[in-house]
């Protein structure tokens, strides 16, 4: 990200191996887009921005400038991938950003309706993407033949890997601002905000 302005860290990386045996690098992070490497020689194979852009690639400030996405937003959680499909949860939330003013990490949460992409391994093609009515920032997690995600406001949603359809929604007791994890069929969430807060687990059937 040359003279990067907005924070645009590049926070999360995993392998994905493809239906013909290859293995990708697959990296992403706050600047909303998600990259795929070569895994013997590092080269970039392709690069997909996901969610929503709005004067993100400005190398200066004139004035007061709201971009997308904002310092925290973009790709903020982890992605899943399972055969050959990468699963990223985005956040589209604005920050609005000052030239020659100390701009402190946050985002204006809320505003617009994230998303969940899938993007096929092998050249970033958007196989589907999906709004979620809120920011999902529980990241991506697949079991079985769904992948989830999880809303700061605790709601839990599951799309159908193959075309993007929710199929399924639920509300935790609490939110959520941490990232689920899988152990065969048993989701685990992690309910931060919840009053304790507590660890959830759901069985998929």
């Amino acid at each position: 990200m040359p003279h990067d302005l907005f924070d645009r860290d590049l926070v999360h990386m995993m392998v994905t191996r493809l239906t013909n045996g290859d293995d990708v690098v697959v990296a992403t992070g706050k600047g909303g887009v998600v990259f795929g490497l070569d895994a013997e020689r590092g080269t970039l194979l392709w690069d997909t921005p996901v969610g929503m852009h709005r004067n993100d690639d400005l190398e200066q400030l004139t004035g007061p400038t709201e971009i997308l996405p904002g310092t925290y937003g973009g790709v903020l959680t982890p992605p899943a991938n399972a055969d050959g499909t990468v699963y990223v949860a985005t956040v589209n939330a604005p920050t609005t950003v000052k030239p020659n003013e100390t701009s402190y990490f946050g985002s204006e949460l809320g505003t617009n309706d994230g998303e969940v992409v899938a993007l096929d391994a092998e050249n970033g093609d958007v196989r589907w993407s999906t709004k979620v009515p809120g920011d999902p920032l529980g990241g991506a997690t697949v079991v079985n033949d769904l992948v989830f995600t999880a809303l700061l406001d605790g709601k839990i949603v599951a799309l159908n890997r193959d075309n993007g359809d929710i199929v399924w929604q639920y509300d935790a007791p609490g939110g959520v601002n941490g990232w689920m994890s899988a152990a065969g069929d048993l989701l685990l969430v992690p309910v931060g905000m919840a009053d304790p807060p507590r660890l959830v687990a759901y069985r998929v059937r």
